[in-house]
């Protein structure tokens, strides 16, 4: 399994299990990583688990001293997720409607 940065969009990673792409990821310049997804037939599987740490990882090697995960509110196994992999909630991105 590897994360691999997109040409045409330097913000937007992919993660790939052998030959197939599972899912992927963006990272904002300002450390934030958002629009993760794992495509439908791939989720628990782990894959999520996966992408968050080379997501992770990745921030902290381009020298953010902290990480942060954009989530729908309503996106409730995405937040249970960020949740037990240790992030924690400090509030909504931008407005709340």
């Amino acid at each position: 399994m590897k994360l691999i940065q997109t040409e045409d969009r330097p913000f937007e990673y992919v993660l790939v299990e052998g030959p197939r792409q599972v899912g992927h990821a963006r990272l904002a310049p300002s450390g934030t990583i958002w629009g993760v997804r794992i495509i439908e037939p791939e989720r628990r599987k782990g894959f999520g688990k996966a992408l968050m740490f080379l997501m992770h990882e990745t921030a902290l090697s381009l020298g953010h001293p902290y990480v942060r995960v954009r989530v729908h509110k309503t996106n409730n196994a995405a937040r249970e997720m960020f949740y037990n992999l240790g992030y924690r909630y400090t509030g909504y991105h931008g407005q709340d409607s």
